[in-house]
């Protein structure tokens, strides 16, 4: 009894280390007055320059592929679908940003969770109703055969009057 007392303390010792106040990085990545953006960073604003950046780009792939869980999600479990997204982004080494270009500085600074949960929602949204519809379609397709199987359903569909 006196072990399995004493290993029960180590692991207790060992399994709770006290947590760091601050994540430690090896670079600080700033959050204001960016003045090169890496490839990590997803840029906010209109046209080919941010279209054709890099982490632009792998963020739309990202959204791309968590479209159908963000669409058959209920609408409460919507917005973890996003902040997943954004946490898995700023995990990432270097850490990925949501930066806006001041224009008046030219510097970049980022936009915060609350912003990039928005974009981020907004994208998943986008060409939604159309997943709905083509699930729907193939969800129909699957089970036509069946529904269609008896008299009984075949009459049930056919108007009586006109």
């Amino acid at each position: 009894a006196t072990d399995k007392k004493n290993n029960k303390e180590e692991t207790a010792t060992i399994s709770t280390p006290p947590l760091p106040s601050k994540p430690k990085t090896r670079h600080p990545w700033p959050l204001r007055d960016i003045k090169e953006p890496h490839a990590n960073d997803v840029l906010y604003g209109r046209g080919g320059g941010t279209n054709h950046h890099p982490g632009n780009k792998r963020y739309r792939k990202k959204v791309e592929d968590r479209k159908v869980d963000y669409v058959n999600s209920k609408r409460l479990d919507k917005p973890l679908v996003a902040l997943e997204i954004i946490r898995q982004w700023r995990s990432q080494d270097p850490p990925g940003r949501f930066l806006k270009q001041d224009e008046s500085t030219g510097l970049w600074h980022d936009v915060g969770d609350r912003k990039a949960r928005e974009k981020t929602s907004q994208a998943l949204r986008e060409k939604a109703p159309e997943i709905k519809k083509k699930q729907e379609e193939e969800r129909k397709r699957g089970s036509g055969v069946e529904e269609s199987s008896s008299f009984e359903d075949d009459q049930e569909n056919t108007p009586r009057h006109r």
